[in-house]
């Protein structure tokens, strides 16, 4: 199967990997850039398009804060 243009490194790709191995709804990471782009002419709501855990930034049972993960994502609304 290809590979996006996408790296979060070797552990990741090796799940990524297990993962399409599944025979699971293929999953295929795309750079921030892209993502962005789907939000263009709308108003982006804070914190923008970021790696997904900030959106719930409630402190983990450990009290760390959200880290980050290789799924960004955004909120908008229509201008």
């Amino acid at each position: 199967m290809p590979r996006p243009p996408v790296s979060a490194g070797p552990d990741y790709e090796a799940a990524q990997d297990g993962y399409h191995e599944t025979g699971a709804v293929p999953c295929f990471p795309r750079p921030v850039e892209q993502i962005e782009a789907y939000f263009e002419g709308l108003d982006l709501v804070g914190p923008g398009v970021v790696s997904v855990p900030p959106w719930r930034p409630d402190p983990a049972p450990d009290g760390t804060g959200p880290q980050p993960a290789g799924r960004h994502g955004g909120l908008a609304r229509k201008p």
